[in-house]
């Protein structure tokens, strides 16, 4: 994550990235240098499998964490919120708190005992700020970072 942060094209740096040896994951990545684009990467394991994303809401959920009953659960939630809310960063927020009605085994905040949503990252770019908002779910402590665009990030 942080050589494809750190990256001036990060469409030529996932294409030349060498994954080998890393363990599975998604990425969403949002590139807004010249106009807004987003992208998914999803290595899993053995093949790269990148492409550029219509951009509309969605939900990602965790291969290794869920099942398919249950991701088709949460999309039905994300539905839900979609049909009934105004999108907006507050809305999306409290999708996030409140997604699942509780439900500890497979809801937004998830708490399984062993496994369990540790924290909640909130990044919201307007015009030329970015603001990071970060909740420590176990410390139940905010944090927020504001940077204003462009800044040199990579010299």
């Amino acid at each position: 994550a942080k050589d494809l942060l750190a990256s001036n094209d990060v469409v030529v740096s996932i294409r030349n990235y060498d994954f080998n040896d890393i363990e599975p994951f998604t990425i969403v990545i949002v590139d807004w240098s010249l106009e807004l684009k987003l992208y998914e990467l999803v290595w899993d394991g053995d093949i790269k499998h990148f492409s550029k994303l219509p951009i509309s809401p969605r939900l990602w959920s965790s291969s290794t964490l869920y099942n398919e009953e249950m991701k088709t659960q949460r999309q039905l939630w994300f539905s839900e919120y979609l049909n009934n809310e105004n999108l907006s960063a507050e809305s999306i927020l409290e999708f996030h708190k409140t997604a699942g009605n509780g439900n500890i085994n497979f809801g937004v905040v998830m708490d399984r005992g062993f496994v369990k949503t540790t924290s909640r990252t909130q990044v919201e770019k307007t015009d030329d700020k970015v603001s990071m908002t970060y909740h420590d779910l176990r410390a139940d402590e905010v944090s927020k970072v504001n940077f204003k665009i462009p800044e040199i990030i990579n010299e």
